[in-house]
């Protein structure tokens, strides 16, 4: 698998937001906007039993890190020009990062780690305000270990733990309110689906929470908020990529994107067959979410010893370190800038004290009083004329576009306001260092044997690997083209020495696989050998369920078989 970005996928599923010139974005939106990049943290028990939403009853006893350093995990995201980072304190499965008064059985204080006296939160707090890097919260919604969730009573104990966020950790520059709401559960033993009674947002009262978090934190930001000042939303896939056209504006409420994207290739959480992307990978993410009026939000995932792993820190720092050398480039800065305004178009010409080269037309829009500009160009002249270099839509906050690298000391850029004339804060020009794709990387030997394989049904997948061999993991890739009739979300593992005779291994889930569509991969917890697997496709995100794959996206065959 490679885990390079099908971005025209991505662009061709996203719909533009309505065109838009107003509201202006309040302070606590601008200061957000001045992030430009942030993380978030996912780390708990899923850490340590392979999984992406955990069902609610894994024991906290699993949790037994040998190095647990959340100021690694600051460092590390600093070097990575990272400047705020959000922690999962509760994700899904309902267990608590922090020793909570409202939850007695299923948090940090009932782990082996500190002997159940530690607090991971404060410490993560605590190392977040040492280095200057800004603290946000994450606090599911959805809590599939609580024996009253989908009651009144669950929101009480939701809005108590706020409350404990609020007062004990503050201040909080940021909230997550996910969207993940209902479904299966363990729910405090009986193992069943629920629903809300209502739509999420009323359910959980967010309204409430965000009167809350806004007399505590004034300059805050709530991600996933609903359509209120001080709120972000968020950019409608995992992938990290804005599109082109982003208007901050929804049903006349200002409200800036957040894209967000695990920063390894796969899952949020840590898995022990992922692998940190590659440089030029995050540089193409960077361009199209920072470069497209965007809040890049990069997930960090630290591995079961409490640390990031070593591949990921180097990885950081060495996109931090290219992100810097690019922000330092600008040729435009000793530049004779001209502004010349005919209703709404605005034509700004650049002129450098000396031919320079450069591959990026950096744009940023004066939004103080709402984003205005449509559509814009650039030029260079050249040989008495000028040559179109880059062309786009909205601009926003920032605005970068690359194209192939040209020498010029005189620049034009041309503007065109959707309904007022627009106002262009800065521009730059830049050199994005060229960044070669990685090479494919084949993590482990695929099985290369003739295998049988029968079909007797959509939902039913039956392989016969033609003699008995040893089975480590379950893989599946969802289709590439974001379709999501079909698509499994739910399975379960048999096994056969004959054929006929079948045990159940395991039953699961591929947990937020509709927003992050990448292979899953689940490991088994005991090694399988066998020579017959069954899989079958208990439910699908939509419609009738159905596999789609070959033989090794669905196994990774133990490399020691003869």
């Amino acid at each position: 698998m490679t885990c390079r970005m099908f971005l025209s996928a991505c662009f061709a599923a996203y719909v533009p937001f309505t065109l838009c010139a107003s509201p202006a974005p309040s302070k606590a939106q601008l200061k957000y906007l001045e992030t430009g990049m942030m993380g978030i943290v996912h780390y708990g028990l899923n850490t340590y039993v392979d999984r992406e939403w955990g069902y609610g009853d894994t024991p906290p006893s699993v949790m037994k890190p040998s190095s647990l350093n959340p100021e690694q995990w600051v460092v590390s995201a600093k070097a990575g020009g990272l400047t705020r980072l959000v922690l999962v304190c509760k994700h899904h499965d309902g267990f608590c990062l922090f020793p909570s008064k409202w939850n007695s059985d299923y948090t940090i204080a009932n782990t082996p780690w500190k002997d159940g006296r530690g607090d991971l939160v404060r410490e993560f707090r605590d190392a977040c305000a040492k280095h200057g890097i800004e603290f946000g919260a994450y606090l599911s919604p959805w809590d599939r270990h609580q024996a009253n969730y989908a009651s009144p009573e669950y929101v009480d104990y939701f809005q108590h733990q706020w409350d404990e966020l609020l007062a004990n950790y503050g201040p909080i520059c940021e909230i997550w309110l996910d969207g993940a709401n209902g479904g299966d559960g363990w729910y405090g033993g009986a193992k069943e689906r629920r629903k809300l009674p209502g739509p999420g947002a009323e359910y959980y009262r967010f309204g409430e929470l965000l009167d809350k978090l806004e007399k505590h934190d004034p300059m805050a930001i709530a991600f996933g908020g609903g359509r209120r000042p001080n709120c972000s939303v968020w950019c409608g896939n995992e992938t990290g990529m804005n599109a082109e056209t982003c208007w901050g504006v929804r049903d006349g409420v200002y409200l800036p994107n957040e894209a967000d994207t695990p920063f390894r290739c796969g899952g949020w959480f840590w898995h022990p067959t992922d692998r940190p992307k590659s440089l030029a990978e995050l540089v193409d993410v960077y361009f199209f979410t920072v470069g497209r009026n965007a809040v890049l939000n990069f997930g960090l995932a630290p591995n079961r010893d409490g640390l990031l792993g070593a591949d990921d820190v180097a990885r950081l720092k060495e996109f931090g370190d290219y992100a810097l050398r690019l922000n330092a480039s600008d040729f435009a800065a000793e530049a004779v800038r001209t502004d010349a305004a005919d209703g709404v178009q605005l034509t700004v010409e650049l002129k450098l004290p000396a031919k320079a080269r450069f591959n990026v037309v950096d744009l940023a829009e004066d939004i103080v009083n709402g984003q205005v500009i449509g559509t814009w160009t650039a030029d260079v002249e050249m040989n008495g004329g000028w040559k179109r270099i880059a062309a786009g839509t909205t601009v926003g906050f920032r605005r970068m576009e690359r194209f192939a690298a040209i020498d010029s000391d005189h620049v034009r850029v041309t503007l065109v306001g959707e309904g007022a004339a627009p106002k262009l804060k800065s521009v730059a020009l830049r050199f994005a260092e060229l960044v070669q794709p990685e090479p494919e990387v084949q993590d482990f030997e695929q099985w290369r044997s003739p295998v049988k394989l029968s079909e007797p049904s959509p939902t039913v997948r039956v392989f016969d690997l033609l003699r008995r061999v040893a089975v480590d993991t379950f893989q599946y890739r969802p289709p590439k083209d974001g379709r999501v009739d079909g698509v499994p979300d739910k399975f379960s593992l048999l096994a056969s020495d004959d054929g006929v005779n079948w045990r159940e291994v395991m039953s699961g889930e591929f947990g937020n696989i509709r927003a992050n569509p990448v292979m899953q991969r689940i490991s088994l917890q005991e090694k399988l050998e066998t020579r017959f697997i069954k899989v079958v496709a208990l439910s699908a995100l939509e419609g009738e369920a159905r596999w789609d794959g070959t033989l090794t996206e669905f196994f990774r065959i133990n490399a020691n078989n003869n």
